[in-house]
């Protein structure tokens, strides 16, 4: 198997990529631009012999490769990249090379630290702003496949108060505060993440006292929120797959999601709406939970049709999306 590995076929596999992703470029660069969007998808996996991943952020690429054994001590990334670079134009120091496994129980790999650079770029999206890092994390703080998901939040936020869970780099949050929300709470564990969610409010030139944030084990908060009474208009909730902190509960969302939406369920006003979403590969909805409706089809944008990145579920107290 390795045999079919040599130099010549890494190279071949390498123009085929590089080919396909030029493709791509030039169709959705005109696309995106329209839409005032400059970091997007070029490619994942559509060819089957490569196992790959291409991103564009505003001129640097991100390209990945599925981990597997038979590219183990042999430069098949770099050979790739390479032509990829090439085809686009791109310098060798704005191409950032990482490696993502398929195999179930990586997912804490996500969010440990890769590096120390903090080559940090500002990117467009949709009339905001977000500051990404492409090389110190296997993610790089914004998550290309629910631009659509944040431009439905955006719209109807007017007027309401907004909780976002599991907050990430806080990207709901801007939007929210875009779309003219009475208030806000971002809540994450990772005070980091905080940081830089409060970090791409002020790029956008949306911090207000409205706009809060909280360090804070979710799961845990979630009761206090539930005790205290408290409610929200609109509330995202995205968790991970698996979390396995030390110490701590061991999170899974196939088995935990039906207790998980019950609480975010409580936290919601009589008119209130939740969005639910999960990149788990294999989640299937309990038949217990009753009410959400599946709106991946209007979630997933143009870049990502190619392998569905996530599903999205929403419930709503009263009333439908139309």
């Amino acid at each position: 198997m390795t045999e079919f590995y040599s130099r010549s076929d890494m190279e071949k596999q390498g123009k085929w990529l590089a080919n396909r992703v030029l493709k791509n470029f030039k169709h959705r660069r005109k696309l995106f631009k329209k839409q005032g969007t400059d970091a997007f998808r070029l490619y994942d996996w559509d060819i089957p012999e490569v196992r790959a991943v291409v991103d564009w952020y505003d001129g640097n690429l991100v390209v990945a490769e599925y981990v597997r054994q038979q590219t183990e001590g042999i430069p098949w990334l770099e050979t790739v990249a390479g032509y990829v670079a090439e085809a686009l134009g791109v310098a060798e120091d704005k191409v950032f090379l990482k490696k993502r496994q398929t195999r179930p129980g990586t997912w804490a790999r996500r969010y440990e630290r890769l590096d120390q650079s903090q080559h940090q770029v500002i990117v467009a999206e949709q009339g905001l702003r977000f500051i990404v890092n492409l090389r110190d994390y296997l993610d790089t703080g914004l998550f290309l496949d629910h631009r659509q998901t944040r431009a439905m939040v955006r719209d109807q936020a007017r007027g309401k108060s907004i909780l976002n869970l599991f907050a990430y780099t806080g990207s709901f949050t801007c939007y929210g505060a875009q779309g003219e929300a009475t208030n806000s709470l971002t809540v994450d564990l990772s005070s980091k993440y905080i940081q830089w969610a409060q970090d791409n409010l002020a790029l956008n030139e949306l911090t207000a006292p409205q706009h809060q944030f909280l360090v804070a084990d979710v799961l845990a908060f979630l009761d206090d929120a539930i005790a205290d009474g408290r409610t929200w208009d609109l509330i995202i909730l995205d968790p991970p797959s698996f979390s396995t902190r030390k110490n701590a509960f061991e999170f899974d969302i196939q088995r935990d999601h039906p207790w998980l939406l019950e609480k975010v369920q409580a936290l919601l006003s009589a008119e209130g709406s939740l969005y639910f979403s999960t990149n788990h590969a294999r989640f299937e909805m309990a038949p217990t939970v009753k009410g959400f409706k599946d709106i991946s089809g209007q979630t997933v944008p143009p870049d990502f049709k190619s392998r569905r990145p996530h599903q999205c579920f929403l419930y709503q107290c009263k009333g439908t999306i139309s």
